[in-house]
């Protein structure tokens, strides 16, 4: 379980971030997981602090089915939750069977063949720290 713990970066989850906050064109209303695990409050308690407050506090633990109902209607949860939207096999399969149309088949293969003109990136020292993004970064540090 250290090792779970120890092999977690900050500063990456934090790059992940913005992904995650911007990269979507949808808003995260609330990631809500259900379980009794210490370790795991611990884990989320890490991903809260590298988030930000705003998505953070969007982040909920239950350590049972009546919390989370407090938070989510029953109407959008599967029965195996308590709820009336469904089976996870049957919501699983039509997800799948979304994913997989001959639409959506065609759409991923023609954006698999996108791709970026290098000859127009421009030129400076990598920079690992900044995700790859050269130029100047600069830090204003209040005590």
């Amino acid at each position: 379980m250290s090792e779970i713990i120890s092999a977690i970066d900050l500063f990456e989850i934090s790059e992940i971030s913005p992904i995650i906050t911007e990269g979507y064109s949808m808003r995260i209303k609330g990631i809500h997981l259900i379980t009794t695990s210490k370790l795991v409050e611990i884990i989320i308690g890490i991903f809260r602090k590298a988030l930000g407050t705003k998505v953070g506090n969007r982040i909920h633990v239950h350590a049972d089915l009546e919390s989370l109902h407090k938070h989510v209607s029953k109407d959008v949860l599967p029965v195996e939750l308590g709820g009336s939207e469904g089976s996870l096999v049957k919501l699983h399969d039509q997800r799948i069977e979304v994913f997989t149309s001959k639409e959506n088949l065609e759409y991923f293969e023609r954006v698999s063949k996108f791709g970026t003109e290098e000859k127009y990136r421009p030129k400076g020292q990598f920079s690992e720290l900044h995700m790859g993004m050269t130029g100047s970064f600069r830090n204003l540090r209040v005590d």
